[in-house]
Parts: structure tokens; sequence; C-alpha cells
């Protein structure tokens, strides 16, 4: 994150709440932040495990031209969590949490 003040911040990041597999997620998003790169930070409220990170935050730069990306940077993290999420690493932790534990 850049050196700089709350008000500020705001102003220059857009930010999206969205939610994924009942995560509530935050996708924040500057245009060039650098000549020809976008940025694009990615948290989850609580700090929640992510298929993408095990803090629950992601930080990325993507390039500015890239419409796909840039244009909805809320549906390409969807499209992003999804397709992680698709690998047997994931599943495994999922499966995990989704049993009780006696320790």
């Amino acid at each position: 994150m850049i050196n700089s003040s709350p008000s500020e911040t705001a102003r220059l990041y857009c930010v999206h709440t969205i939610v994924w597999q009942s995560i509530v997620i935050d996708v924040w998003h500057m245009r060039g932040w650098v000549p020809g790169m976008d940025h694009i930070e990615v948290r989850s409220q609580d700090s929640a495990l992510l298929p993408t990170t095990e803090t629950g935050y992601k930080s990325l730069f993507v390039p500015s031209a890239d419409d796909h990306i840039t244009s909805d940077p809320a549906a390409y993290v969807l499209a992003w969590l999804d397709h992680a999420a698709s690998s047997e690493e994931w599943k495994d932790r999922a499966a995990e949490r989704a049993q009780l534990s006696l320790f």
C-alpha cells in the first residue's frame, strides 16, 4: 500500500466488496498505480484463508491495458478464486475446516 492519509487512499482506490463461499472480501483497485500497471489488493475480512493466500491478503499488479481484468476487478478476483479453489490442496484444506476437531 502506498504511504498516504486514509482519505487520500480511499480517493485513489476503488473498493468493491464481494462474497465468495460465505467469505466477505474487499477488492481494492487502483488504475495507473505506475504507468501501464494497475494495482489490485484482495483482503478477506477477519483474515480468512483463501485459495490464493494463507493470510487473507494478496497484492498483485496487472497490465492496465488488460480490460478483462481492469474493467471489472471484482469479477476477475471471483474467477481467480474459483480457479484456485479447484486445486487439490484447497479442497483438502476446505475438507479439514469442515470437520470438527477435538484439538
